[in-house]
């Protein structure tokens, strides 16, 4: 149906005619809302199927903040040389596009009140897992 008829109808001054064409446009609005809130990340189906994401946006709403805030806040890199204390690495991990990194991809799990810092193998550069809270902290502001 063309936008313009749309339009064009409900601008004549008939009230009955007017309703008419309201309640379904509203429908056709509601249920394009609908189908957007249903769109997710498409890094998030590297671990959850769209069944899960349904059922977490639905009945786990805190927890589908928290992993779509993993997903660009969860970790960030850093660079390995000049680090202070090496003895903060807790290991190797391969990456092997640095510009396009999926969080859960990574195989790594953030921890409460600690950060954990890995070597990129091949690169000069750490990837840091934030920490739970701090990951947490980053879902409420969505």
């Amino acid at each position: 149906m063309n936008l313009s008829i749309i339009v064009f109808g409900l601008l004549q001054h008939t009230p009955l005619s007017k309703m008419k064409k309201i309640i379904p446009l509203s429908i056709f609005i509601l249920a394009a809302l609908v189908l957007k809130a249903q769109e997710f990340d498409d890094r998030l189906f590297v671990k959850f199927s769209e069944s899960e994401l349904i059922e977490m946006q639905t009945n786990q709403i805190e927890e589908f903040k928290y992993i779509n805030a993993c997903l660009d806040h969860g970790f960030y890199l850093a660079n390995f040389k000049g680090k202070s204390n090496p003895a903060e690495v807790i290991g190797e991990i391969i990456v092997d596009d640095l510009s396009k990194i999926n969080f859960f991809e990574l195989g790594v799990t953030p921890v409460e009140n600690r950060y954990l810092y890995y070597k990129i193998k091949g690169h000069d550069k750490l990837l840091v897992v934030r920490s739970v809270e701090h990951i947490k902290g980053n879902s409420k502001s969505k």
